[in-house]
Parts: structure tokens; sequence; C-alpha cells
């Protein structure tokens, strides 16, 4: 049950804040979906 409920939150940490910072670029940043995209696949290497 405790490994369960670890998986659970870490994922949840995980959509949270990359939802976060696809709003942050979106919107307060202004950038393009293009440049959000390119930023997101950047971020992964």
């Amino acid at each position: 049950m405790r490994r369960t409920a670890f998986i659970a939150d870490t994922v949840a940490l995980i959509l949270f804040f990359t939802t976060t910072g696809i709003i942050n670029e979106r919107v307060i940043a202004g950038m393009t979906w293009e440049q959000v995209l390119h930023a997101r696949l950047l971020g992964r290497r």
C-alpha cells in the first residue's frame, strides 16, 4: 500500500508541475504553443 501511495503521489506531482509549467510558459511568458512544445521537449534531455 505504501508503494502504491508513493507512486500515485509522484505521478500527481509530475502532472501538476508539468501542467502549471505549460500554463506559465503559455500565458505569463507569452510563448506560442510551438515554443512551449520545444521547451518541454528540450527539458526532457
